[in-house]
C-alpha cells in the first residue's frame, strides 16, 4: 500500500537557523483514497514561529476544528490510521528531505506503525512535476493545503505510471 504524504511547517529550514521548524499540518491520501489529515494546535497556538510565507500563504488554509490537535495525538492517530491498513505500507512524498523528518520524529517519540517501511520514496518525474502544475491549475486543488497536496500528488503519479504502460 502507498500512502502519498505532504507537510506544512512553521518555516524551511536552512543551515543557519537557530530554531528548528515545527510541524503545522499533515495530509495523507492512500491508494485506495482513503484520507488522513491533522493540524499540530501547539505550532498553530504560536503564529510568531511562521515565516511570512506560512502567514500568507500556509495559514489561511488551515482548517482547524476537529483537525486541530495536540501534537501526541496526531501521533497516536496517525499511526492507528496506517495500522488499519494490515499490510506493509509505504510513504511517498515530493520532498521527503522536507516532508519525512516531521513523521520519523513523530513516530521516533510516540511509536512506530509495526506496518510501515521506515524509507519513503521520492516522487519526481519531469512529467511528474508537469502532472502537479495542471492539477493544481484545472482541478481546484489548494496548493499548500497538506491533504490536498497529497492528492494531487497522488493523481499526479498515477497519471505518470498510466502513461508510462502505453
Amino acid at each position: 500500500m502507498n500512502i502519498y504524504f505532504d507537510c506544512e511547517f512553521t518555516k524551511l529550514i536552512t543551515p543557519i537557523d537557530p530554531e528548528p521548524a515545527e510541524l503545522i499540518s499533515i495530509g495523507c491520501v492512500s491508494d485506495t483514497n482513503e484520507t488522513f489529515y491533522a493540524e499540530n494546535e501547539t505550532s498553530i497556538s504560536r503564529p510568531e514561529i511562521f515565516s511570512d510565507f506560512v502567514i500568507e500563504v500556509v495559514a489561511p488554509l488551515l482548517e482547524g476544528g476537529d483537525y486541530l490537535m495536540p501534537y501526541s495525538t496526531i501521533a497516536a492517530n496517525l499511526k492507528a490510521w496506517i495500522e488499519s491498513f494490515g499490510e506493509e505500507v509505504r510513504l511517498l512524498s515530493d520532498a521527503p528531505v522536507y516532508d519525512y523528518p516531521y513523521v520519523d520524529h513523530m513516530f521516533q517519540n510516540y511509536g512506530w506503525p509495526s506496518n510501515l517501511i521506515k524509507q519513503p520514496r521520492q516522487l519526481w518525474h519531469a512529467r511528474f512535476s508537469n502532472n502537479v502544475d495542471e492539477i493544481f491549475r484545472t482541478q481546484g486543488y489548494r496548493r499548500h493545503h497538506a491533504l490536498d497536496d497529497a492528492i494531487v500528488n497522488k493523481l499526479a503519479y498515477e497519471k505518470v505510471m498510466n502513461e508510462r504502460r502505453f
